[in-house]
């Protein structure tokens, strides 16, 4: 027997996310309860469960059987749930008892509320001067930072690819075609874009399993594209040349470039 599974109280939600990382552990509720159960018990297992507040924690009998750890005695059976796997319950979605004022359906399957881009209102459309990110092409990018004054860029830093894109950090009065965004602690959405509910950005960053300086690019569709912090470079004249020769053709032109959304 090596299963094992813990009760928490559904107030503690939030402590799933350091079981992120463990294999094959699923999830479900009951009630005022969240189980959660997988194969494999060790001290890496027992130490995680350990630090959630008031979790109760068991090894798993074959036959459903449970059996308080540290206790020789099997003394409740693990109930029959609706259970799905705990990474797909951290992907873009969150237990609805991590949101204040929603109702809870005791014994039903986990609900989740979908995390999505929406339109913001008028009232809430950030304006031009708001956006810190450029999506654009490598070729204007390079071409501005080659031709124009070093203080206008010289604060920036952008990373590029085989396609020719161009997205540039601290990009603010940049004069740049191309789209603009906003990024809040390494979460970007297109500008006149917004998420609903509006979880903290560092929440996302947990459930996205971003590290520090990487940048996730959430476009309106609900794709969501992870930039790790290695690949964006400060910004410099040789950066500029040395991306261009790298990935550009010689007679590259800027044909391609993005729409100019301010």
């Amino acid at each position: 027997m090596n299963d094992w599974a813990a009760s928490i109280p559904r107030s503690q939600t939030d402590a799933l996310l350091t079981l992120r990382d463990v294999p094959d552990v699923r999830v479900a509720t009951d009630g005022e309860w969240l189980w959660i159960s997988g194969p494999g018990w060790s001290a890496t297992i027992d130490r995680l469960l350990c630090g959630i507040p008031n979790a109760r924690r068991f090894r798993l009998h074959a036959d459903g059987r449970l059996t308080p750890v540290n206790a020789t005695l099997a003394t409740a059976r693990l109930p029959t749930l609706a259970w799905s796997p705990l990474r797909l319950q951290l992907t873009l979605g969150f237990p609805l008892t991590t949101h204040a004022g929603l109702a809870e359906q005791a014994g039903a399957p986990m609900e989740r509320m979908a995390v999505r881009l929406i339109r913001a209102s008028e009232a809430a459309d950030p304006t031009p001067s708001s956006a810190n990110l450029l999506l654009t092409t490598v070729e204007a990018w390079c071409g501005f930072v080659e031709q124009s004054p070093r203080a206008l860029w010289e604060q920036a830093a952008f990373a590029a690819d085989s396609h020719g894109r161009c997205l540039v950090r601290a990009a603010d009065g940049i004069a740049v075609r191309g789209e603009r965004w906003r990024e809040r602690d390494g979460i970007a959405a297109p500008l006149g874009w917004r998420w609903e509910p509006e979880v903290a950005p560092r929440v996302l960053q947990r459930l996205w399993l971003l590290d520090d300086g990487d940048l996730a690019l959430w476009f309106p569709d609900n794709r969501v594209e992870r930039i790790e912090a290695a690949n964006f470079v400060r910004a410099s004249r040789s950066a500029a040349r040395d991306t261009r020769r790298r990935l550009l053709p010689t007679n590259s032109s800027t044909s391609g470039e993005p729409r100019d959304d301010g």
